[in-house]
């Protein structure tokens, strides 16, 4: 039994490169929108570049750029697990669960689905009455899992935080979660 505590996104790529990315890919399609324009004559006015921007531009990074998760969990003992969930395209292609995402549907809508791919090794838990030893342990799985994740590719990023753990009352939470 585990009691889950925290899920952290995976990105492909940072904030800045996504954008860097989807500005170059827009450029290219504002070109062809104006050369399409210009062919019939009419220049493509600063109104009308608005309508194929809200159509062709990227969506939002923190929703669209996501390839998986980094989940925390509780063992409901001493220990502090996580695993790490990954699109089946971004499983490596020699990976033994790939192989078997691929012969269980590897379709388009299977290498968007979320796999299972690694748990993370456990990290014992020096005080479960300790906030601050709670956290230590927390944060090791998070790094841990950054790094299993940059070992496949050093672009991917676990998004961090948007708050310090210490606003958490994990002893709390523990309690909580046993009950």
């Amino acid at each position: 039994m585990h009691g889950e505590l925290l899920t952290l996104p995976i990105y492909r790529k940072s904030y800045k490169q996504y954008y860097e990315e989807a500005d170059k890919k827009w450029t290219k399609t504002l070109k062809s929108w104006e050369d399409t324009w210009s062919c019939t004559g009419v220049s493509l006015s600063e109104k009308r570049k608005t309508l194929p921007q809200e159509i062709c531009y990227a969506p939002p990074w923190q929703h669209s750029d996501i390839i998986g998760y980094v989940q925390v969990r509780w063992d409901l003992g001493v220990h502090v697990t996580g695993y790490i969930f990954l699109k089946l395209k971004y499983i490596p292609k020699d990976h033994h669960k790939r192989k078997c995402g691929a012969t269980c549907g590897g379709t388009i809508m299977g290498n968007n689905q979320i796999f299972y791919f690694e748990e993370i090794l456990k990290v014992y838990i020096e005080n479960k009455k300790d906030n601050g030893s709670i956290i230590d342990s927390i944060n090791s799985i998070v790094k841990s899992g950054q790094s299993m994740l940059k070992n496949i590719n050093k672009n991917w990023i676990v998004q961090s935080f948007p708050f310090t753990l210490d606003s958490i009352d994990f002893v709390k939470v523990f309690k909580q979660l046993t009950r």
